[in-house]
């Protein structure tokens, strides 16, 4: 992902990245939710990884000048971090009937919105 020139690709790739994960941990993390204390630190490790990881995207693309001119990359990681929430991804599959492929494609334009 981080090799590709095409800004839309790497976003494109990201999301989908997003979505397998979210499909992998997303009834887990449902089921965290509601767990006692050490549930809590696995869902807040679970939310660190998380925004480490998009604060790492969104500055990849800062540098490498594809972060939209303007765009706080603090902010946009913030951003990022709500949108790849396997709580977005259960909300929209499991509450709304949407299928994967249908999340990952609105992800995908969500995130273009919000970066480049």
């Amino acid at each position: 992902m981080l090799a590709q020139s095409d800004p839309h690709a790497k976003v494109a790739t990201y999301a989908h990245l997003a979505r397998v994960i979210a499909e992998r941990v997303g009834t887990i993390a449902a089921q965290l939710g509601s767990g006692g204390a050490e549930a809590a630190e696995i869902t807040a490790e679970t939310d660190r990884e998380r925004i480490a990881g998009t604060t790492n995207f969104v500055g990849h693309l800062a540098t490498s000048g594809h972060l939209r001119p303007g765009v706080d990359p603090a902010q946009a990681a913030d951003a990022c971090w709500v949108l790849i929430a396997p709580q977005v991804y259960r909300m929209c599959t499991t509450d709304r009937g949407w299928t994967a492929d249908a999340y990952e494609a609105w992800l995908t334009e969500m995130l273009t919105a919000t970066l480049i």
